[in-house]
Order: C-alpha cells, then structure tokens, then sequence
C-alpha cells in the first residue's frame, strides 16, 4: 500500500488557527515578546508508505534516510554494496549477497533488517512493492535496483506489519528513484584483485535526464551492466586445500576406494558379509597403496593418532577427495539494469506518470565433480524399479581387477568376487550451471486535484522469473550404474586422471543431463 498524502492549510483550518489564537491573545499580551517571524506558508508535502495523516511529531518510528550524496560518499558501486553501509544493515546476516560459496543462489541478493529475515523485511521501489524472488524466498532482490538511479534510500527501522504485513515485521526499505534530472550522467568502475587468478568486475552506468523549467514533460532513464569473472578457491593461498594438519582434515567421497563384496542383481541389498561402507570403514585403495592417490586427483588420507599407517578399519590405506579447491567462491555473473521514470502535466491539476524497471542477471556457477557411491545411489527409486545395482561394480574377468593389492593385504575372501567401488565422477568435469534471472515492473497511473483533494491512481504489474539449466557435470545415476556396471566394460577406477577413456567413455557420455533444473515465476 502506498499514500502520497499533501497536508495544505484550508479555509477551515485559518479558521480554527484565528479562533485559536484570538482565545490566548489575552495571555500572549501579558508574556514577554521572543519572536514575532510570520509564519512560513505550508508547503506540499508527500509522505511515502503511510496509511494515516499525521506529523512528523507525532510519529515514534525510527527512519534512517541516506540522500544521493550519502550514496556518493560511501563509495559504494552496487545496491548490495550500499546497503552494507546502512547501520541497521551492518550486523550478520543484514545482507545475504549473489555470490554464494559452492551453491546457487541464482544472483539474489536480499537484506534482513536486524537479522530477521529477508522474507520479513519489505522492500519497495517508489514506494511501491516488487515482485518476490522467484526460487521462493519471499524476498526481493535488491541486485535489480541499480545505484545510478537512486535519489535517496529511506529505512523504516520498526516494524510496520500492521499497514503491510508480515513482510514488513522487520521494517521497511524503500528505494526513490530519481524523477528530475536534466542532462548524462556517465560511471565505469574496474575492479580487479591483488591477486590474479579471477573475480574481477566491471560496471557501465549511464543516466541521462530532460526535465527543463516551465516544460511539462520530464523523464530520466539509467541503464547500468556489471561484468563479474568466476573465482575459484584453488586460486586463493588460503582456500585452496581442506587439508590443515593436525587441524582438520578434507574426508569427501574418494576414487576407487574398495568398499566390499557384492551380490549383483539382488535386491534391495547387495552387499556381501563384512561391507565396509566408504569412507574408512572398507578395503583400501590401490593407489594408496602405491603412493599415487594424486594420480587420480585424490589423497592420500593421514593416518589416525593411534596408527602405525594410514588406514581404514581393517588395515589398509585409501584415498579421500579434497573438494575445496574446486569450490566457486565467486560465479561468473552478468547484470544489466534498465529504469525510467517518466511525467507529463496535462494540466496544472492532472499528471500522468509511469515507472519502468526491467532486470536481467545470469550466473554460472561451477561445483567439484559428483560423488558416487552405493550408498548415495541406493535411495534412487529408478534403480529399484528397473532393478540397477546401486554399487559401482568391477569383475573379476575385469583386466583392472586388483588381485595383487588383495593378495598383499590378505583379503583373500575377496579374491574372485565382484567388488564395489567409490567414485568421484570427473568423467561429466564439475557440476556447471546457468540460471536467469529476469525482474520486470511497470507502473502508470495518474494524480492530481479535483474538488480541493488529492488523488493518485495507478496500475502496477510486476514479475521475476528464474530459467535454471544445468550445463555440464550432471549425469542420470541410473544410466551410469547400468553403463559401469555392464562385466564387457573395461571400468578402471583407477585409471590416471579418474575419468574414463575410448569406448567407456563414449558410453558414459549417454548418461549425462543436459537440460532445465528450475522454471519458476513470482507476480
């Protein structure tokens, strides 16, 4: 809800100051004279977001207001970025940004007034509310505003639930656009880190403004574009490795870590006596063994305190995946921005006006390959239904069967029995995906006086919309499992480098998705 109220003093309200002020002449005459200034003339004034009349000395609620030159002085060259600087806004959690490390969170950046949620915060432009984020937060992404075109920011820091509803149990934040401006207004910022290896931004803006004297048409456009490169963690001294010991250690799913003997085509469970599911508890790895875990992108795991090695429960060393490296601290982002706002007076008592803002963010974000293990693929119902064993499985008539680690190791129960197998899938490379983010909002109405009263009517109507599609790194477990665990395959977990050759590889190929992961849209 939105009121521009105008408080103008009528003939009844002279009225009531004369009856007023001739009923305390008497007492005036008999005190000291301290000023005797006319009194100004009542400006128009409009009061944005209010349901009720009133003064400003009436009102108890805390508003904090930042002017264009606030905005200017915090240097700031994002909304996102403006916001961090709000007091209100400035403990954790106040501002929730784009750039979430090693999850999507498809370009939204929301803000939560004294930490209680975005949903419960709400964000107008104009006064005007926008269109939630369409991934279902109940949040709006105040990325869609751009910086160039902000007049002033005014932050209501109570709560205002009872004119707006719970998405105002927080408070309020409401962006004005700048409506008067007269000229271009050109802004680039390049950014760059100290230290190679990603994250650098860029910004455009350009705002330009025709609002001249006695004209009664006025109108100001800014359209703002943000270039933002991907940073990984390998490319950071300090986030490159999970492993600091005797700190912590990295322990994601392995390659070709042996977790037991399997029973194929027996179901719901496969698994043979004595399974040792991954990690620590199975039969080691081959390449632990000979020193090579690195071969396959790996580790190897260090030993426990109370060990001579390092082992699993039953003896045997084995490799574990460090993901941190390849996590996305920073996706590779684009954002364009577009708003006008438009006026014309058809007369001194009527203008027509409208607001325009159209949004655009793409964000691709990159994640460490998918493990795969019997475990993870045993609660996927398409395995069941077509009867797919959930371990990854390699044969004894398999050329890569590892019959001397076994030997050496004194498995030899296992000797000559299907085994399963841990994965990490780098044969589809990283999870990679690109999400759309799309923001539109119109706003035309009319406002003006007739009959001495003011009015202002409008129609508004605004969306988001998310196109999600995964673009590589994801495959069908199902059509995996069956691919692998064919005995013609040749599957070496193994082999250097982790990821599939010549024919198998072709095969696998089949398996990965590429396709829509979110279709979603917030009116």
């Amino acid at each position: 809800m939105k009121s521009n109220l105008t408080f103008r003093r009528t003939v009844l309200a002279r009225s009531v100051l004369a009856a007023c002020g001739a009923s305390a002449l008497a007492f005036m005459a008999a005190q000291p004279v301290l000023a005797q200034t006319a009194p100004a003339s009542l400006n128009r004034v409009e009061v944005t977001g209010s349901a009720v009349r009133r003064t400003d000395a009436e009102s108890a609620l805390h508003l904090q207001v930042l002017t264009k030159e606030d905005v200017a002085r915090t240097g700031a060259t994002s909304t996102e970025e403006l916001l961090k600087s709000i007091s209100a806004l400035s403990s954790a959690g106040g501002t929730n940004n784009s750039t979430g490390a090693g999850t999507s969170t498809y370009g939204n950046s929301t803000l939560s007034l004294r930490g209680l949620e975005a949903a419960r915060t709400l964000v107008l432009v104009n006064g005007r509310r926008l269109a939630t984020f369409a991934n279902g937060s109940s949040a709006v992404n105040v990325n869609t505003i751009p910086l160039s075109a902000i007049e002033r920011v005014e932050v209501l820091k109570d709560g205002a639930s009872s004119i707006y509803g719970s998405d105002a149990m927080a408070g309020v934040v409401n962006f004005i656009l700048t409506k008067s401006f007269n000229g271009v207004e050109i802004s680039a910022v390049a950014g760059t880190p100290t230290n190679s290896g990603g994250g650098t931004n860029n910004k455009l803006a350009l705002t330009a403004g025709l609002a001249k004297e006695g004209s009664p048409f006025n109108a100001v456009v800014s359209l703002s574009m943000e270039k933002e490169t991907a940073l990984f963690a390998k490319d950071r001294e300090y986030a490159k490795t999970g492993n600091k010991a005797p700190f912590y250690t990295a322990g994601a799913t392995g390659q070709g870590n042996i977790e037991g003997a399997v029973f194929p085509g027996r179901f719901p469970d496969d698994r043979q006596p004595r399974f040792g599911n991954s990690p620590g508890a199975g039969y080691g790895n081959p390449n632990a063994d000979s020193g090579t875990c690195s071969a396959i992108n790996m580790f190897l795991f260090p030993r426990p305190t109370n060990k001579i090695s390092p082992v699993t429960g039953r003896g045997a060393p084995y490799c574990q995946f460090d993901s941190a490296g390849f996590v996305g601290l920073v996706p590779d982002r684009e954002l364009t921005n577009l708003t006008a706002n438009l006026g014309f007076k058809v007369t001194p008592q009527i203008e027509l006006f409208s607001d325009i803002m159209y949004s655009k963010s793409t964000v691709i974000q990159t994640f460490q390959a998918s493990p795969l293990r019997r475990s993870f693929a045993a609660t996927n119902t398409r395995l069941a239904a077509e009867g797919i064993d959930p371990s990854l499985i390699i044969y004894p008539s398999n050329p890569n069967y590892p019959t001397a680690y076994l030997t050496k190791y004194g498995y030899t129960a296992l000797i000559g029995q299907p085994l399963a197998v841990t994965s990490r899938v780098f044969d589809f490379g990283g999870r990679t995906q690109s999400d759309a983010a799309t923001q539109t909002r119109l706003v035309a109405g009319a406002k003006g006086t007739v009959w001495n009263q003011d009015y202002e009517l409008a129609f508004m109507t605004n969306s988001s919309k998310i196109e999600g599609k995964l673009i590589g790194g994801y495959f069908s477990i199902a059509d995996y499992n069956k691919i692998i665990n064919d005995p013609a395959n040749n599957w070496n977990p193994w082999i250097t480098g982790g990821a599939q050759t010549g024919a198998l590889a072709a095969k696998l190929k089949t398996a990965e998705y590429i396709g829509p992961s979110l279709d979603a849209e917030s009116k």
